[in-house]
């Protein structure tokens, strides 16, 4: 008579924890990158309003420009200036540039530094020369803060002229 001994016992339950262990893991690893995917794609979303609100704040300053040259030419040199919108009597919509900081949408701030121009003898922009009063340098940065560090800052800098001449 041969005598079969039975090894299947034990099997079952070493695989269900070798496969729990293998699912725990994939799970983890799901649920890592899903969280990756979540951070990268809020980065980006931030980034992308942020490139919005310096093409804003470009088109604003130049609003400011067509208005009035008095606007840009009034503005204290390297002082930080905010954008606020303003109504006037006719209830017309407007901005204005303030020395009082403001958020947009309690995230981002917008901020614009306005340089002197100076001229050398070829008429060519230049550190230091002639002051040329119907220019100006500008400044336009926007901030919000970031998971990755403490601030994420885009900045562009772009000159204008007195277009309207007196």
């Amino acid at each position: 008579m041969i005598r079969r001994i039975n090894l299947v016992q034990g099997i079952g339950l070493l695989e269900v924890v070798i496969a729990t262990g293998i699912l725990g893991a994939l799970v983890a690893s799901i649920m890592y990158v899903s969280t990756l995917s979540i951070k990268a794609s809020r980065s980006a979303l931030n980034e992308s309003r942020a490139q919005t609100l310096l093409a804003e704040g470009y088109e604003i300053t130049r609003q400011l420009r067509d208005k009035e040259w008095s606007n840009i030419s009034s503005l204290v040199t390297s002082s930080t200036y905010y954008f606020a919108s303003s109504t006037n009597s006719t209830t017309t919509y407007a901005w204005k540039a303030t020395t009082t900081k403001s958020m947009i949408d309690k995230f981002y701030v917008r901020t614009l530094i306005v340089k002197n121009v100076y001229r050398d003898e070829n008429d060519d922009i230049a550190p230091t020369g002639t002051l040329d009063t119907g220019t100006k340098k500008f400044t336009l940065s926007v901030s919000w803060p970031n998971i990755r560090s403490a601030t994420s800052t885009i900045t562009v800098d772009f000159y204008l002229a007195n277009i309207f001449l007196e």
